[in-house]
């Protein structure tokens, strides 16, 4: 009895582990199945994860290879802050995060090869830009200014402004560029001495007197539209951005301007120049005043080298003429002037004489003023 007992209980412990054995390997292929199935979904999330990354990262190619920088500095704003922190664990991740203050830098140098390109070529179309403003003020003023005489040129259509001469989308892009990188401010002074130098250039063009009238007065009206086309333009920056180019900005290059102009003011007091040159030098000055004065500018410190431009003016008819006048006076017998015929009576009206009523003139008619009139006049 105590036999088959024991034989029982074998034979179930031998079944006991032969269904155990079965029951361990399903175990351990489900424990299996299982681990690969979470591996397959952190897989697929990691996959969802990566995908974007990889997608934005190939667009901030693509972006750079079309040179549009605006949209890879944004692009590398939204890796670094946003696609990236989630897979940070990941080398590849680790790469494109070093690689983005390295793609900004180039941004950044890039955007400044734009701004020097810029510089040069507003530098270049200053003159244009300076000759159109001094057109169409002329035609708001309505003024008596001879402007052909005076300017030398038309310019090729007078209606054009700023934004019609100059593209200004680089300056804009930069700005917008140093603005997302949070570096506005350090652009703005990079601007700001850029244009400084440019001016220093630009204002101490000492005004030229010749003996050519021509020359004299075409190097003068180049130098005066160029320096009205450099405020034009930092006039529309100032209205068109936003903390690039403000009044005080404008006002310290109006202020060197002006002292530039001193030089001007010194030079005439010191040369004995031709009164036309003189009276164009006052026409082109009168024209400039009104020009950046539309310009929102404080042109009444010229009021000052106006005065001295006709003081000067003066002066130099009083030289040219006194010896002239003395001749004249000297000559004279001092006798009222008879005109025998209707002939000299018309040479003489409207430029020495013209009280005399015409219609009950009977000739001979002695005027109440001596030959020297007429001389003179004439």
């Amino acid at each position: 009895m105590v036999k088959g007992l024991q034989a029982d209980i074998c034979n179930v412990d031998t079944m006991l582990c032969c269904n155990s054995a079965e029951l361990l390997d399903s175990h351990e292929s489900l424990i299996s199945q299982r681990l690969e199935l979470k591996n397959m979904a952190s897989t697929i999330q990691a996959i969802k994860l990566c995908i974007p990354v990889l997608e934005m990262y190939q667009k901030l190619k693509e972006e750079m290879h079309n040179k549009n920088y605006y949209s890879a500095i944004k692009i590398l704003g939204h890796l670094e802050h946003t696609y990236l922190p989630p897979i940070s664990s990941y080398s590849f991740a680790s790469i494109m995060a070093q690689q983005i203050p390295k793609t900004r830098q180039t941004i950044k140098q890039i955007s400044r090869c734009d701004l020097k390109d810029f510089l040069k070529t507003i530098r270049e179309k200053s003159q244009d830009i300076g000759l159109n403003a001094m057109w169409q003020s002329h035609q708001t003023m309505n003024t008596d200014i001879p402007i052909d005489h005076i300017l030398g040129r038309r310019p090729k259509s007078i209606e054009d402004g700023p934004l019609d001469f100059l593209n200004f989308a680089p300056i804009y892009r930069c700005l917008h560029i140093y603005s997302i990188i949070g570096e506005k401010e350090d652009f703005a002074k990079e601007y700001h001495a850029d244009r400084k130098k440019q001016a220093d250039l630009t204002f101490k063009f000492v005004p030229k007197f010749g003996d050519s009238p021509q020359e004299s007065d075409s190097y003068n009206a180049e130098y005066f539209c160029k320096v009205v086309g450099f405020f034009v333009i930092e006039n529309t920056l100032l209205h068109t951005t936003q903390g690039l180019v403000t009044h005080t900005s404008i006002d310290e290059l109006w202020n060197l301007f002006l002292s530039c102009l001193g030089n001007l003011d010194q030079l005439l007091l010191n040369k004995d120049d031709k009164p036309q040159q003189l009276l164009d030098l006052k026409l082109l000055l009168v024209l400039f005043c009104q020009t950046l004065g539309g310009y929102e500018l404080n042109v009444t410190k010229l009021y000052k080298l106006l005065i001295n431009l006709y003081q000067k003016y003066c002066d130099s008819l009083q030289s040219l003429w006194k010896s002239k006048f003395k001749e004249v006076f000297g000559k004279d017998n001092y006798s009222p002037l008879s005109v025998d015929s209707d002939v000299q009576l018309q040479q003489l009206m409207g430029c020495a004489y013209n009280a005399l009523d015409k219609t009950n003139t009977k000739f001979p008619v002695h005027l109440p003023f001596s030959k020297l009139v007429p001389e003179i006049y004439i």
